[in-house]
Protein backbone atom coordinates (compact mmCIF):
# COMPACT_ATOMS: atom_id res chain seq x y z
CA UNK A 1 0.00 0.00 0.00
CA UNK A 2 2.83 2.58 0.98
CA UNK A 3 4.65 1.77 -2.32
CA UNK A 4 1.18 2.60 -4.45
CA UNK A 5 1.11 5.85 -2.83
CA UNK A 6 4.52 6.81 -3.36
CA UNK A 7 3.89 5.68 -6.86
CA UNK A 8 1.35 7.95 -7.18
CA UNK A 9 2.46 10.64 -5.61
CA UNK A 10 5.78 10.37 -8.34
CA UNK A 11 3.43 10.18 -11.11
CA UNK A 12 1.32 13.64 -9.59
CA UNK A 13 4.76 14.91 -9.03
CA UNK A 14 5.68 14.75 -12.75
CA UNK A 15 2.75 15.87 -13.97
CA UNK A 16 2.90 19.31 -12.01
CA UNK A 17 6.74 19.52 -13.32
CA UNK A 18 6.00 18.96 -16.57
CA UNK A 19 2.97 21.48 -16.62
CA UNK A 20 4.88 24.25 -15.00
CA UNK A 21 8.11 23.68 -17.92
CA UNK A 22 5.46 23.82 -20.45
CA UNK A 23 3.29 27.32 -18.50
CA UNK A 24 7.27 28.59 -18.73
CA UNK A 25 7.92 27.69 -21.71
CA UNK A 26 5.01 29.78 -22.84
CA UNK A 27 5.26 32.67 -20.86
CA UNK A 28 8.88 32.81 -22.36
CA UNK A 29 8.07 32.55 -26.00
CA UNK A 30 5.13 35.03 -25.02
CA UNK A 31 6.82 37.32 -23.12
CA UNK A 32 8.40 39.89 -25.84
CA UNK A 33 4.94 39.77 -27.59
CA UNK A 34 3.23 41.24 -24.40
CA UNK A 35 6.12 43.69 -23.33
CA UNK A 36 5.53 45.16 -26.94
CA UNK A 37 1.89 45.31 -26.53
CA UNK A 38 2.17 46.64 -23.34
CA UNK A 39 4.53 49.57 -24.25
CA UNK A 40 2.10 49.90 -27.27
CA UNK A 41 -0.93 50.79 -25.16
CA UNK A 42 0.83 52.81 -22.46
CA UNK A 43 2.19 55.30 -25.36
CA UNK A 44 -0.84 55.71 -27.39
CA UNK A 45 -3.15 56.08 -24.25
CA UNK A 46 -0.67 58.89 -23.12
CA UNK A 47 -0.59 60.31 -26.14
CA UNK A 48 -4.69 60.04 -25.99
CA UNK A 49 -4.26 61.68 -22.29
CA UNK A 50 -1.91 64.64 -24.02
CA UNK A 51 -4.13 65.84 -27.07
CA UNK A 52 -7.01 65.69 -24.53
CA UNK A 53 -5.31 67.83 -22.03
CA UNK A 54 -3.88 69.90 -24.74
CA UNK A 55 -7.63 70.61 -26.23
CA UNK A 56 -8.83 71.24 -22.76
CA UNK A 57 -6.02 74.05 -21.79
CA UNK A 58 -7.27 75.31 -25.44
CA UNK A 59 -10.77 75.35 -24.90
CA UNK A 60 -10.30 77.53 -21.70
CA UNK A 61 -8.14 79.83 -22.54
CA UNK A 62 -11.11 80.46 -25.83
CA UNK A 63 -13.84 80.34 -23.00
CA UNK A 64 -11.59 82.85 -20.77
CA UNK A 65 -10.96 85.10 -23.36
CA UNK A 66 -14.35 85.51 -24.51
CA UNK A 67 -15.76 85.80 -21.32
CA UNK A 68 -13.34 88.49 -19.39
CA UNK A 69 -12.76 90.78 -23.12
CA UNK A 70 -14.99 94.13 -22.85
CA UNK A 71 -14.98 96.17 -25.95
CA UNK A 72 -14.07 99.44 -26.84
CA UNK A 73 -17.14 102.35 -26.84
CA UNK A 74 -15.12 105.27 -27.30
CA UNK A 75 -12.19 105.10 -29.65
CA UNK A 76 -11.21 108.64 -28.54
CA UNK A 77 -11.54 108.20 -24.81
CA UNK A 78 -10.36 104.91 -24.43
CA UNK A 79 -13.24 103.77 -22.38
CA UNK A 80 -14.10 99.80 -22.41
CA UNK A 81 -17.69 98.96 -21.32
CA UNK A 82 -19.88 95.79 -22.98
CA UNK A 83 -22.37 96.39 -24.87
CA UNK A 84 -23.95 93.38 -24.08
CA UNK A 85 -23.99 90.73 -20.95
CA UNK A 86 -21.30 88.40 -20.86
CA UNK A 87 -20.12 85.45 -18.49
CA UNK A 88 -18.45 87.64 -16.25
CA UNK A 89 -19.10 90.91 -17.31
CA UNK A 90 -22.62 92.37 -17.27
CA UNK A 91 -23.87 96.19 -19.38
CA UNK A 92 -22.75 98.27 -16.75
CA UNK A 93 -18.77 96.44 -16.78
CA UNK A 94 -19.62 95.50 -13.08
CA UNK A 95 -18.35 91.69 -12.64
CA UNK A 96 -21.41 89.05 -13.20
CA UNK A 97 -22.39 86.13 -10.76
CA UNK A 98 -21.07 84.17 -13.65
CA UNK A 99 -17.72 84.96 -12.66
CA UNK A 100 -17.46 82.28 -9.72
CA UNK A 101 -18.61 79.61 -12.04
CA UNK A 102 -16.09 81.15 -15.43
CA UNK A 103 -12.88 81.17 -12.65
CA UNK A 104 -14.30 77.81 -10.77
CA UNK A 105 -13.94 76.60 -14.79
CA UNK A 106 -10.86 77.79 -15.85
CA UNK A 107 -8.83 76.45 -12.67
CA UNK A 108 -9.92 72.91 -12.86
CA UNK A 109 -9.85 72.96 -16.51
CA UNK A 110 -6.73 74.26 -16.45
CA UNK A 111 -5.46 71.49 -13.54
CA UNK A 112 -6.89 69.15 -15.76
CA UNK A 113 -5.00 70.16 -18.84
CA UNK A 114 -2.04 70.18 -17.09
CA UNK A 115 -2.65 66.59 -15.96
CA UNK A 116 -2.98 65.41 -19.44
CA UNK A 117 -0.33 67.34 -20.78
CA UNK A 118 2.18 65.84 -18.38
CA UNK A 119 0.88 62.50 -19.36
CA UNK A 120 3.14 63.19 -22.56
CA UNK A 121 6.22 62.40 -20.72
CA UNK A 122 5.38 59.10 -20.71
CA UNK A 123 4.75 59.18 -23.99
CA UNK A 124 8.58 60.64 -24.69
CA UNK A 125 10.21 57.74 -21.85
CA UNK A 126 8.95 55.14 -23.60
CA UNK A 127 9.72 56.62 -27.33
CA UNK A 128 13.31 57.40 -26.32
CA UNK A 129 13.89 54.87 -23.38
CA UNK A 130 10.95 52.19 -23.26
CA UNK A 131 13.38 49.76 -20.80
CA UNK A 132 14.24 52.61 -18.28
CA UNK A 133 10.12 52.61 -18.27
CA UNK A 134 9.90 48.91 -18.15
CA UNK A 135 11.72 48.62 -15.11
CA UNK A 136 9.93 51.78 -13.21
CA UNK A 137 6.73 49.48 -14.32
CA UNK A 138 7.98 47.03 -13.07
CA UNK A 139 8.86 48.44 -9.78
CA UNK A 140 5.89 50.18 -9.41
CA UNK A 141 3.79 47.12 -10.11
CA UNK A 142 5.86 45.49 -7.28
CA UNK A 143 5.24 48.01 -4.63
CA UNK A 144 1.74 47.93 -5.42
CA UNK A 145 1.83 43.95 -4.74
CA UNK A 146 3.51 44.68 -1.74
Amino acid sequence: MNEQLQQALAAILNKTMEGVEAGASFLQAELPDVVQQLLTWKLYSSLVYGALGALLLIVVALVVAKAVRKEKIDPAGGEFRNIKTTLIWDNDGDAHVGAVFVCSGAFFGTLFGIGGLLELMTAIQIAVAPKIYLIEYAASLARAAG
